[in-house]
Protein backbone atom coordinates (compact mmCIF):
# COMPACT_ATOMS: atom_id res chain seq x y z
CA UNK A 1 0.00 0.00 0.00
CA UNK A 2 1.35 3.42 -0.93
CA UNK A 3 0.54 6.47 1.18
CA UNK A 4 1.65 10.06 0.66
CA UNK A 5 1.96 12.41 3.61
CA UNK A 6 1.87 16.20 3.44
CA UNK A 7 2.52 16.71 7.14
CA UNK A 8 5.09 15.08 9.46
CA UNK A 9 2.44 14.52 12.14
CA UNK A 10 0.36 12.40 9.76
CA UNK A 11 3.42 10.27 8.98
CA UNK A 12 4.26 9.91 12.69
CA UNK A 13 0.69 8.80 13.47
CA UNK A 14 0.79 6.27 10.62
CA UNK A 15 4.09 4.85 11.87
CA UNK A 16 2.86 4.56 15.47
CA UNK A 17 -0.03 2.41 14.25
CA UNK A 18 2.27 0.01 12.40
CA UNK A 19 5.71 -0.12 14.01
CA UNK A 20 6.12 -1.89 17.35
CA UNK A 21 9.93 -1.94 17.19
CA UNK A 22 12.54 0.64 16.23
CA UNK A 23 12.89 2.85 13.16
CA UNK A 24 16.04 1.87 11.29
CA UNK A 25 17.91 3.26 8.30
CA UNK A 26 20.19 0.24 7.87
CA UNK A 27 18.30 -2.71 6.41
CA UNK A 28 20.97 -5.10 7.72
CA UNK A 29 20.02 -4.20 11.31
CA UNK A 30 16.26 -4.69 10.96
CA UNK A 31 14.37 -6.92 13.34
CA UNK A 32 10.76 -8.09 13.17
CA UNK A 33 8.24 -5.26 13.60
CA UNK A 34 10.84 -2.53 12.99
CA UNK A 35 10.17 0.27 10.54
CA UNK A 36 12.56 0.94 7.66
CA UNK A 37 13.40 4.47 6.53
CA UNK A 38 14.86 4.55 3.02
CA UNK A 39 16.43 7.44 1.14
CA UNK A 40 19.31 7.95 -1.27
CA UNK A 41 22.64 8.06 0.49
CA UNK A 42 26.17 8.98 -0.46
CA UNK A 43 27.16 5.40 -1.23
CA UNK A 44 23.90 3.43 -1.58
CA UNK A 45 20.31 4.27 -2.33
CA UNK A 46 18.52 2.49 0.51
CA UNK A 47 15.30 2.51 -1.50
CA UNK A 48 16.62 -0.53 -3.35
CA UNK A 49 16.38 -2.51 -0.09
CA UNK A 50 12.72 -1.80 0.72
CA UNK A 51 11.35 -5.10 -0.64
CA UNK A 52 13.99 -7.11 1.21
CA UNK A 53 13.29 -5.16 4.42
CA UNK A 54 9.56 -5.87 4.23
CA UNK A 55 10.18 -9.51 3.32
CA UNK A 56 12.54 -9.71 6.32
CA UNK A 57 9.91 -8.64 8.82
CA UNK A 58 9.82 -4.85 8.77
CA UNK A 59 6.26 -3.78 9.50
CA UNK A 60 6.45 -0.54 7.49
CA UNK A 61 8.76 1.42 5.22
CA UNK A 62 9.06 5.15 4.71
CA UNK A 63 10.58 5.99 1.34
CA UNK A 64 11.80 9.32 0.01
CA UNK A 65 9.86 9.83 -3.20
CA UNK A 66 12.13 12.49 -4.75
CA UNK A 67 13.61 11.09 -8.00
CA UNK A 68 12.08 7.70 -7.22
CA UNK A 69 11.35 7.02 -10.88
CA UNK A 70 15.04 7.44 -11.70
CA UNK A 71 15.90 3.99 -10.39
Amino acid sequence: MTQHFDHPQALADWLRQRVAGELRCDSRRLKADDGFVAWPGGVHDARQFVSAALDGGASAAVVEAHDLAAW
